[in-house]
């Protein structure tokens, strides 16, 4: 085989994983549009920071009303 058909196969393989790669982030993009309504990979980070930010916000909601939880009913708790 010479350089040539070697390098053309290469060349189709390299465009049909291409192909392969845009179609799946093209799914992607569907898919975040229709869970989460966001168009752009942007807004779907933007979207991600919003959703952790509230996330850990409520882990330190929790994690206070626990404690204080705690503290108010200790007694009954270590009688138990």
């Amino acid at each position: 085989m010479d350089d040539f058909e070697r390098l053309k196969r290469k060349v189709a393989a390299l465009q049909e994983r291409k192909a392969q790669a845009e179609g799946a982030l093209g799914e992607l993009l569907r898919q975040l549009k229709k869970e989460f309504g966001c168009k752009t990979l942007a807004q779907a980070r933007r979207l991600l920071v919003k959703l952790q930010d509230g996330e850990r916000r409520a882990a330190v909601r929790y994690t206070k009303a626990k404690t204080e939880f705690e503290r108010k009913w200790k007694k009954v708790l270590d009688a138990v």
